[in-house]
């Protein structure tokens, strides 16, 4: 008798659990899918090249080092140009411009701690979305030098 309640109890708390582990969507919906592309669109800019057998990357990486890279003298301005150029690709010119003038994205370009030259920003310095809320792509570190960052927008309206 007690071995049969045992079991009618165990199976029931399986049971439970089940239920709550299979009613737990598998991804959060857009969110994922944006944080996803921020992630996508960060690692192809680093890898994407900007002059002959130079990648994105490879340029940030000399900025960071005080070199030169693709035969440019100012490193922090050919860096912005390139990656305003990918940009204005992946978004869009008119998503790109954003409503009202102000872009739907940021792009940080944070060069190590101890450095003395100051981030790259493209885009809102202080994002903020009508709807939704604001996903950022993980962290992508350029060698000792530099991080990269993308945020943008999500928006939860269908």
């Amino acid at each position: 008798m007690i071995g049969l309640l045992v079991i009618v109890i165990l199976m029931v708390v399986i049971f439970a659990v089940y239920i709550r582990f299979s009613s737990t969507p598998e991804s959060k919906g857009e969110e994922a899918r944006v944080s996803s592309a921020n992630n996508y669109l960060v690692s192809s800019m680093l890898n994407s090249n900007v002059c002959h057998g130079k990648s994105l990357e490879d340029a940030i990486k000399a900025w960071g080092n005080n070199d030169k890279a693709c035969q440019q003298d100012d490193m922090e301005t050919f860096i912005r140009i390139e990656a305003e150029r990918m940009l204005k690709a992946y978004f869009g010119e008119v998503r790109y411009q954003g409503k009202g003038g102000k872009k739907p994205f940021t792009l940080t370009i944070k060069p190590a701690s101890g450095s003395a030259k100051t981030p790259i920003i493209i885009g809102e310095t202080a994002l903020s979305c009508g709807t939704g809320g604001i996903m950022p792509s993980e962290l992508y570190n350029i060698g000792r030098v530099a991080s990269m960052q993308v945020k943008t927008c999500v928006s939860l309206a269908q």
